[in-house]
């Protein structure tokens, strides 16, 4: 009994131990397949994630894309040949600038997308610029340049990322030189942008001689800029230096750019104009035949537009060394103009190098054969419109006489009247001014030429006829918004004591050119003194201050809102904004603002 009752524990015990040991393996089974399924779960949401981000980043390389395709069409040289390019072109700008703010890539994301980010900054930045917003243009560059500097820092096996960052420090450099006036800052830029190049040199073999040559233009450029502050000797060197090692790279290379070889000649040329006129002679010729043959190898038009530019520093440097050389080169000059005027009928910026070709060579004329020379040219160079050169000629030079005898010669040319008229009105002559420019009106027959209409309002704003002003400034308007000419119609409104569309006026006149800051004290700051509508004070301050708040970094902006804040007789305001002016870094093109500034302090 004792046995069968220990046999029957025993069987209990291990049937017990079995049921535990069953479920301890059932438990870790269930544990293990739990894991299992966990870890899948995770490496499935994992993936997921992946997934997503890869998704996300593909879109947004896609948007990029998208954006970096606008850019590239809204700086096309073509679309300035299109009257509402320049509207078009600022609507892209705008557009570009919100799609960048609303996504902030951090210091972590991709350095692909950060690149891309950056070069997409440049392209905006030098926009910004062509539309003359400095201000915006240059942060943007900035941004860029440090963007693509600390890229190469972080990745210095990459050449594309250094490369990048040798191609902004130039584009940044020239910026400073020729929008923000800041030249120390642009030398300092263009000396770090040859010291990546002579880098990308000895890391990258087989572009060596292309970074090469990239460098020496670089050093011409600086060269230039060197010339510019007056330290001929050093910029001399350089230029000399840079100019023998690119005739060598030249020699070795057809490939490369012959608008460099140009660039150098004609910065030696100018070096040696004063005190070496036979060499500077040698220079000239020798630019003038590297830009023909840039624009043989490339055809396009800015190596075209480059040859007018240098046939007109020479026939200018010539004009007191070799008149017949001189009247050569800018007849040469002339006709390389037409064809581009005739080509690009629309481009601005060829109408005016075409303008001061032909007055180059009226300069070169006696004054009493201009008229003839008009006659004979209009046959030479049917394409051209002499006729309104001859009337520019005469109102930049304010010779009444020579406008009166065309007058004569022409009596059915408008435009003679019209730059009649604005010497007249120069001289304070308005009555005769306004006569001229009617006649001028009536030969038009009716078409809507807007700057006749803008000169006849300003006529009319000397002679106290502002509803008459307002009624041509707006034809003018309706042709094409400018921004000056809302700041000239609103002043005429001020006048009349219309308050809401004066002040109407200056806020479209801002918003068309935010860096431009003159709308604040268009109306002259005596007037607004005794201005006593509420509405058109508290409006006016409220644009300083949106002027200062877009303008942050800009002394002018403190210094143009501390003279609106006097005339409104916030004298502890504006002493506050010239402090703070003062207290800013001086910079290249600041000295005038610092000169305002300190004269207001003290007043």
């Amino acid at each position: 009994a004792l046995f069968v009752g220990l046999l029957f524990t025993a069987t209990v015990l291990s049937t017990v131990f079995a049921y535990q040991a069953q479920r301890a393996r059932a438990a870790a089974v269930a544990s293990e397949q739990s894991e299992r399924d966990a870890k899948e779960t995770a490496e499935s949401e994992k993936e997921k994630a992946v997934q997503a981000q890869n998704r996300a980043q593909q879109n947004l390389t896609a948007a990029l894309d998208a954006v970096d395709k606008l850019l590239k069409h809204a700086s096309a040289e073509e679309l300035t040949e299109i009257p509402s390019g320049q509207l078009l072109r600022q609507r892209v700008l705008t557009d570009s600038l919100a799609f960048y703010e609303k996504f902030k890539l951090a210091a972590d994301e991709p350095p692909e997308l950060r690149f891309r980010s950056a070069l997409a900054q440049r392209a905006l930045g030098l926009l910004a610029g062509e539309m003359r917003d400095v201000v915006r243009g240059g942060k943007l560059l900035n941004q860029s340049r440090l963007s693509l500097e600390k890229l190469s820092q972080q990745h210095p096996e990459n050449t594309e990322y250094r490369d990048a960052w040798a191609k902004t420090l130039v584009v940044q450099s020239t910026f400073c030189f020729s929008s923000l006036n800041q030249r120390t800052r642009g030398i300092a830029l263009a000396e770090q942008g040859i010291d990546q190049y002579e880098a990308l040199q000895t890391q990258k073999d087989d572009d060596s001689s292309l970074y090469r040559a990239r460098r020496i233009h670089l050093e011409l450029v600086l060269a230039d800029q060197l010339r510019e502050v007056k330290k001929w000797d050093e910029s001399l060197r350089l230029a000399t230096r840079a100019m023998k090692e690119l005739n060598s790279l030249v020699e070795a290379d057809e490939s490369i750019d012959q608008g460099w070889l140009a660039k150098g000649n004609e910065l030696l040329a100018k070096l040696h104009a004063d005190h070496d006129p036979e060499r500077a002679a040698q220079y000239f010729e020798d630019a003038i035949v590297c830009s023909e043959e840039a624009y043989r190898q490339t055809e396009k038009r800015f190596h075209q537009w480059m040859i007018v530019n240098r046939l007109i520093l020479a026939a200018d440097f010539y004009a007191t060394h070799d008149r017949e050389r001189a009247i050569e080169i800018s007849e040469q000059a002339i006709q390389e103009a037409s064809e581009l005027r005739s080509k690009y009928p629309n481009v601005k910026r060829y109408l005016d190098i075409t303008r001061k070709t032909v007055e180059e060579r009226f300069d070169l004329a006696a004054k009493g054969d201009l008229i003839e020379l008009v006659d004979e040219f209009s046959k030479s160079f049917p394409k051209v419109s002499f006729h309104y050169h001859l009337a520019r000629y005469g109102k930049r030079s304010t010779d009444l006489d020579l406008l009166t005898k065309c007058i004569e010669r022409f009596p059915n040319q408008a435009v003679y009247y019209l730059e009649r008229a604005n010497v007249y009105r120069q001289e304070a002559e308005y009555e005769l001014a306004l006569r001229d420019i009617n006649h001028h009106l009536r030969l038009l027959g009716g078409k809507i030429n807007a700057p006749s209409y803008e000169a006849r309002a300003s006529i009319h704003v000397e002679l106290g006829n502002y509803r008459d002003a307002i009624d041509d400034f707006t034809v003018t308007l309706k042709k094409k918004e400018e921004s000056h000419v809302f700041k000239r119609r609103g002043w005429a409104y001020f006048r009349l004591g219309d308050y809401d569309n004066a002040i109407a006026d200056l806020e479209r006149a801002f918003d068309l050119q935010p860096n431009e800051l003159s709308a604040l004290i268009w109306i002259p700051v005596d007037e607004i003194a005794e201005c006593k509508d509420a509405e058109f004070r508290k409006r006016l301050r409220e644009l300083a201050d949106q002027a200062v708040d877009e303008n942050e970094s800009s002394m002018r902006s403190l210094v143009f809102r501390s003279i609106l804040l006097s005339a409104l007789g916030d004298s502890v305001a504006a002493k506050k904004d010239l402090e703070a002016a003062l207290a800013m870094p001086e910079i290249d093109g600041s000295k005038k603002s610092r000169a305002h500034a300190l004269n207001n302090l003290a007043w």
